[in-house]
């Protein structure tokens, strides 16, 4: 699924179900989607080839996530490594947030994009069979 699915965010609250919607979420890029433009791309040193691949991985669900609307604002196009270091005062609250959003390892520049996209991807796709087969026990055990 890729950025503006409605799809998305209903598969995002079930896949982080701690997320509290009484608030405003939005659906926030992990990695910036303005990181991605050639431009932006080819001054980073990415090769021609790898860019499109590059930019249809930025704009897919293991590179999304439900933020806090004045957190989306707050991060704007911060890479996720530097917007943590701001917004937590401690090392331990910066990592609980990675943990409890599946985040893994941030890098801190673009050219360590793809093994975390590779990760989480692996990560949401661990965290999804987990939930279905809760569900289907669940099923099973009524009938």
């Amino acid at each position: 699924m890729t950025y503006g699915d409605k799809r998305i965010f209903p598969l995002l609250s079930l896949l982080f179900p701690f997320v509290d919607m009484r608030n405003q979420f939005h659906i926030d890029h992990i990695f910036p989607i303005s990181r991605f433009s050639k431009i932006k791309l080819r001054q980073a040193g990415i090769s021609h080839e790898r860019q499109d691949d590059l930019y249809a991985q930025a704009n897919s669900l293991p590179n999304l996530q439900l933020l806090e609307g004045a957190a989306d604002i707050e991060k704007q196009a911060a890479l996720p490594a530097e917007w943590l270091r701001d917004r937590f005062k401690s090392d331990e609250g910066a990592l609980n947030y990675q943990s409890i959003h599946a985040l893994g390892q941030l890098p801190a520049d673009i050219h360590g994009f793809e093994d975390f996209y590779a990760t989480r991807r692996d990560a949401l796709q661990d965290k999804l069979q987990e939930l279905l087969v809760e569900n289907s026990t669940a099923v099973d055990a009524e009938y």
